[in-house]
């Protein structure tokens, strides 16, 4: 018996390995996928009331039916998707789920982002870039190569080029850890990465009347999640434990 004195232990083990820390909910934060979304975004048709959506330094996102968060303009026929938000540095990156970036970019070409910016390093600088049409490629039909004068790279000899842009803004990079193509993109108004140094949420102030913006703690609503799973695997842990007890009872008896 001394055996079944283990299995209460190893039942409440079980349930902290398999859940998940997971967030309260709040009237700050939305999700998409596994993607926060806070102010100054916020998800198309979403209930949210905790800041203005109609000030146009609010930035409106769209959660697809795969979970994808996607960003779209409303004077360029594009439609980028996120992967990851930095709201201290007001960054984020941006990807094609179908690893096909340069598809993106060719209709992107030198057009305005506004209200956002492509994040530059400092050795970067505006440069001409070329599109190929590689139909070999079943992967990515469209490449993009920086233009360089009369170097032919091996990769595009079967493949017919497209379109140039001149002096291009952006550049094609990995997000520190991350192999994916990327761009970096961010935004400077309104800026709230001093309430994020502070673990505050941020928020317009006033009705955002004046474009102005306030720092402020978030309030769950309720008992996180986490919270609630580590009652219920105590509450299990004594329970299956109480039982065994009586069972071991009856078997001595």
């Amino acid at each position: 018996m001394a055996n079944f004195h283990k299995f209460p232990f190893l039942v409440t083990l079980l349930f902290l390995l398999l859940g998940k820390p997971v967030t309260s909910k709040n009237q700050c934060t939305e999700k998409c996928g596994n993607l926060q979304i806070q102010f100054p975004f916020h998800l198309k048709n979403s209930n949210n009331n905790n800041f203005n959506h109609t000030n146009p330094q609010v930035f409106e996102l769209s959660c697809t039916n795969k979970d994808e968060t996607m960003l779209e303009f409303p004077t360029i026929p594009l439609q980028l998707f996120i992967k990851r938000i930095d709201y201290k540095t007001q960054m984020f990156q941006i990807y094609d789920p179908k690893n096909c970036l340069a598809r993106q970019l060719l209709k992107l070409g030198n057009l305005s982002v506004s209200p956002f910016q492509f994040h530059f390093h400092e050795f970067n600088i505006q440069r001409n870039v070329s599109f190929f049409r590689c139909d070999s490629n079943k992967d990515c039909s469209v490449q993009q190569r920086e233009s360089s004068g009369d170097f032919i790279d091996p990769e595009l000899v079967s493949c017919r080029k497209v379109s140039e842009v001149l002096n291009v803004g952006w550049m094609i990079e990995e997000w520190e850890d991350d192999v994916t193509e990327s761009l970096i993109m961010e935004w400077s108004k309104p800026n709230c990465s001093l309430c994020e140094i502070q673990g505050k949420k941020c928020k317009w102030k006033n009705g955002g009347k004046n474009s102005e913006i306030e720092c402020f703690v978030c309030k769950s609503d309720g008992i996180a999640k986490s919270t609630v799973l580590l009652i219920t695997a105590g509450m299990l842990h004594s329970f299956i434990y109480l039982l065994l007890v009586i069972i071991r009872n009856v078997s001595f008896k």
